[in-house]
Parts: structure tokens; C-alpha cells; sequence
């Protein structure tokens, strides 16, 4: 009599089927760790979005900040300035560029054009002003308390 012989790969007749194959295993775990990286990443991008957006309102608050200092304080000059501002714990560069308006339009006697420009804190000492490109830029006027 003939002995069946049992070949790798094949199941026994009454055998069940109770678990995963190495396989399986291995291909839900590469499921799983691209799922889990993508997962990450989405959630450092949103948080580098949310700092980005924070500094860029701070910025905002801070230019806004400075052209009602000048409005309010009846500043009359011309040219431009650089200073910090100290706002929520950083110091923060800002430019200011007072200029005529164009002929024509109003008498530079009457009333002058201020362009504040506030940049990210932090790398002032690296990067000069000129070469960085500013977090907010806010335009405005300003009018001569003694016309």
C-alpha cells in the first residue's frame, strides 16, 4: 500500500484554517506603518501651519500697533526707521518707511504715507533687514497736527 505523503503548502484533509500566514501578517504591518506615517506627518505639518499663522497675527497685531502709536502721538517725519518691539516674549524687528504721497494726489503738507513692515523674530542677527521678506506689511497715513 501506497503512503500519501504530506507536501509543504497543502493542507491536511480535516485541517482548519486557524490563523494568518506570515505573509498576511507582515503585509497588514506595512499597512499599518504607512498608514501611522502618513497619520504624523499631516500632524506636524498642522502644527508648523498653527505657528506660522500665530506669527503672522502677532505681526499683524504689532503693525497695527505702530501706525495708531503714530497717528495717536501726531508724528510728522519722513525716511525710515528700524526698532524692535517686545511682544509675547520675542523681539520683534519692524521698519518703518515714511514717504509723500504721489504728486497730484494730496499735498505732502497735509498728509504722509507710513508702510510698516514687521518681520519674524529671532534672526535679526544673521539676516539683514533688505535681504528677509517681511511676516506683514501694513500701509497707512498719517496727517500733519500742525497744517
Amino acid at each position: 500500500m501506497a503512503r500519501l505523503r504530506w507536501k509543504p503548502g497543502t493542507r491536511r484533509a480535516g485541517a482548519s484554517h486557524r490563523g494568518f500566514t506570515l505573509v498576511e501578517v507582515l503585509v497588514a504591518v506595512a499597512v499599518l506603518g504607512i498608514a501611522m506615517a502618513a497619520v504624523i506627518k499631516a500632524t506636524a505639518e498642522n502644527g508648523a501651519n498653527a505657528s506660522y499663522l500665530r506669527d503672522k497675527t502677532f505681526a499683524h497685531w504689532i503693525a497695527s500697533n505702530k501706525l495708531a502709536e503714530m497717528q495717536l502721538s501726531g508724528f510728522w517725519g519722513s525716511g525710515g526707521q528700524d526698532s524692535n518691539r517686545t511682544f509675547a516674549g520675542k523681539q520683534w524687528p519692524v521698519h518703518v518707511e515714511i514717504t509723500e504721497f504721489p504728486s497730484g494726489v494730496i499735498s505732502a503738507e497735509q498728509m504722509r504715507e507710513v508702510e510698516v513692515r514687521v518681520y519674524a523674530p529671532g534672526d535679526e542677527e544673521t539676516i539683514s533687514i533688505d535681504e528677509r521678506s517681511p511676516l506683514t506689511t501694513l500701509h497707512g497715513a498719517i496727517v500733519n497736527p500742525n497744517p
